[in-house]
């Protein structure tokens, strides 16, 4: 190859890969109302314990969650009702059920270090983000009154958890929508 370009800052100093952002292709919203506080999607993988334990903190703190979760065991499973397990789901419906959210939540991988299609989700699209990703506070688009990171589900922000019932307008600015651009990657 000539080129190789990765979003993981880790695979581009391992490998000697060059380092380009996510991409976000720009969306056109359907104005759906706003149903849930909180929602996730994921894959359980090495995470499942760290989900559910930050459920039960945004379920004490009073909010409206909606989680789903892919790839757990029958056995792994707990019984709530704002909790689905999922085979899959399709890009397209996790875009509605971000538009129908205030807050994207996002548990990182063990391991996983730059920021995550979450972190374009919340920008392009208007959210707030609440996230164990230490990586974003170095990120262009980071503000503190709109990601809220932590490192377990003891130290989340109980100020931030109460700004997301609010229905503020979050605007990170459009140059950051604008720089996730897939054009700035062909640019380059």
């Amino acid at each position: 190859f000539n080129l190789v370009y990765s979003f993981d800052p880790g695979d581009c100093k391992t490998y000697g890969f060059d380092y380009h952002p996510l991409v976000f292709s720009n969306y056109v919203k359907h104005n759906l109302p706003v149903t849930y506080d909180v929602y996730m999607l994921a894959l359980a993988k090495n995470r499942l314990d760290k989900i559910y334990e930050i459920y039960d903190t945004l379920k004490a703190s009073g909010l409206s969650v909606l989680f789903l979760l892919a790839g757990v065991p029958d056995e792994r499973r707990i019984n709530k009702p704002d909790i689905r397990y999922v085979d899959q789901v399709s890009y397209e419906q996790n875009l509605l059920y971000i538009e129908q959210s205030r807050c994207l939540l996002e548990i990182m991988q063990v391991n996983g270090v730059g920021y995550t299609q979450r972190g374009c989700e919340a920008v392009c699209l208007g959210k707030k983000l609440l996230t164990n990703n230490t990586h974003i506070i170095n990120e262009k688009f980071y503000n503190p009154q709109l990601i809220s990171v932590f490192s377990s589900d003891k130290d989340v922000d109980k100020d931030f958890l109460e700004s997301i019932k609010k229905d503020d307008i979050v605007d990170y600015g459009s140059g950051f929508r604008e720089a996730m651009s897939p054009l700035c990657l062909l640019k380059e």
